[in-house]
């Protein structure tokens, strides 16, 4: 796939910087969007986005039902948050890596 932006070199070097700094904050896209890929910059943002709210509502929940589970009987909800949480976490990070990758590359190969 050709990725033609029309893009100058400095520009393209603050899109690197931007995509490399943001997908440290958990913030994948907007190198792509600096980089004159709007389109996939916006994809990029929602999907990790939203998987990361749900990941850490679930983790809250599981915690917060374990502190429960001692107290009063909180078992059916930690197993249930638990694993909801044992299925969101290694997807949010499979996810988050691929799209901070894909970010960094649709910046690296804009021209």
């Amino acid at each position: 796939m050709n990725l033609e932006t029309g893009i100058t070199a400095s520009h393209k070097v603050r899109a690197i910087i931007v995509a490399v700094s943001a997908g440290w904050t958990g913030v994948t896209g907007l190198g792509s969007i600096i980089a004159g890929r709007s389109k996939a910059g916006f994809a990029m943002l929602d999907l990790p986005l939203i998987l990361g709210v749900l990941t850490v509502c679930c983790m809250m929940a599981t915690f917060f039902s374990a502190i429960a589970s001692i107290f009063v009987v909180g078992i059916p909800f930690f197993i249930v948050f638990g694993t909801i949480l044992m299925v969101l976490l290694p997807l949010f990070v499979t996810t988050f890596i691929g799209f901070y990758i894909a970010d960094v590359m649709i910046c690296i190969k804009a021209k």
